[in-house]
């Protein structure tokens, strides 16, 4: 009878760990599995720290995003600095000391957003044409190529005509860059509110859209000029290439070091070994692959 209590423990015991392998390895969220749609985005969104989640095990991808979040997620992309924006606000429905206040302040000042008249609704969860329009903002704030558009929107989408006017410039360039692809039904869904799977999802080919150092070579959006590597961590610059160029190499050097890192799949990662500790003095990051070199300048 023992033995069979103790065979019974052991398959449920092996079954709990073979339901639990289905998990993203690289995440400590029971509710992201791997294989899903939004899997990769998600590891990439929490490994950079672009998103965490709404708990220590969950992530919760189906609950959705508000405006503040949204910005929040931008600003840390840029990688901005709080304290230059502490205690000031352009929008009287957005208190000074929240964590969004920063964020928000940030993406004002520099035409990342605009609000609706002197309130932002930070609360308000986003929606999709809204997030595509902070997208676009935020590629042209930085310097990415934003002339691409989707010239029949129509024959892709039946709910086009409810697309609003101020968005639909943005909607065209996000279909065209990739960013949307529309839903099951064959919509693109305006009005809907964008999900944290989805934002994640578009952060992550958002990203995708930084510099070209060659051909199909893409260094992620997270690197850009000015930025400050974070001190004592370890450090690593990534980005994409198409599959064609399986096995090719990509070098990446800072402060006198280099990390090297080979295709594999489409995307590509160079980890420097050991740390860099704190610096006051500004250096260049320089990425070269397929005979092409982007430079970083300013970098602390």
């Amino acid at each position: 009878m023992k033995k069979s209590i103790l065979a019974l423990l052991a398959s449920i015991l092996l079954f709990a760990l073979t339901f639990t392998a289905v998990t993203s390895a690289s995440l400590p969220f029971d509710d992201i599995k791997d294989g899903k749609w939004y899997t990769k985005a998600v590891e990439f969104c929490y490994e950079n720290g672009y998103m965490s989640g709404t708990s220590e095990t969950t992530f919760s991808p189906n609950l959705d995003l508000s405006r503040g979040m949204v910005v929040t997620i931008l600003a840390a992309i840029e990688g901005i600095d709080k304290a230059e924006y502490a205690g000031k606000t352009s929008f009287t429905d957005v208190k000074a000391g929240k964590w969004y206040s920063a964020p928000i302040e940030w993406a004002y000042r520099n035409g990342v957003v605009a609000g609706y008249g002197d309130q932002f609704k930070p609360e308000n969860s986003i929606t999709r044409e809204e997030l595509a329009v902070l997208l676009l903002a935020y590629a042209r704030y930085s310097g990415i190529d934003d002339s691409a558009r989707e010239n029949d929107l129509g024959a892709r989408f039946s709910d086009v005509p409810s697309i609003s006017k101020w968005a639909k410039t943005a909607i065209s360039w996000a279909v065209a860059s990739g960013l949307i692809s529309g839903t099951p039904q064959g919509t693109v869904n305006p009005k809907g509110t964008a999900t944290r799977a989805e934002t994640a999802v578009m952060i992550y080919k958002f990203c995708k859209l930084g510099p070209q150092m060659s051909g199909t070579f893409t260094v992620s959006r997270a690197f850009g000029d000015h930025m400050t590597v974070q001190r004592d961590k370890q450090f690593s610059v990534w980005g994409w290439a198409e599959e064609s160029d399986e096995g090719r190499t990509v070098e990446v050097e800072f402060k006198g070091r280099t990390a090297s890192a080979v295709v594999t799949n489409g995307e590509w990662k160079a980890v420097f070994e050991g740390t860099f500790p704190a610096s006051a003095e500004p250096a260049v990051l320089t990425v070269k692959g397929a005979g092409k070199t982007v430079t970083f300048e300013d970098v602390l």
